[in-house]
């Protein structure tokens, strides 16, 4: 039972991991070049144009101004939560 369930989400993970690089890459390739784009680094790597793409098939819109954008100006998103959960 656990085998035949693992094959499952085994296949569904291939599938989906084709998705994800085939709109990413496209998203990158159509994308990079944009003036407004590379300000937010939405897509200025392949690396970041995948996340992006993942992010934006879980249903998350912002994460580039939520966690990325942030990074790159080094300050913690959520210093409280990240406090906690570390200690």
């Amino acid at each position: 039972m656990f085998l035949e369930i693992l094959q499952t989400l085994i296949k569904v993970l291939m599938v989906f991991s084709i998705l994800i690089i085939a709109f990413g890459l496209a998203f990158y390739i159509l994308l990079s070049n944009s003036l407004y784009l590379q300000t937010t680094y939405s897509f200025s790597s392949i690396p970041m144009s995948l996340m992006r793409t993942f992010s934006m098939m879980l249903g998350e819109m912002d994460f580039v101004g939520t966690y990325v954008q942030p990074l790159h100006r080094n300050e913690l998103p959520y210093p409280i939560p990240a406090f906690v959960i570390l200690c």
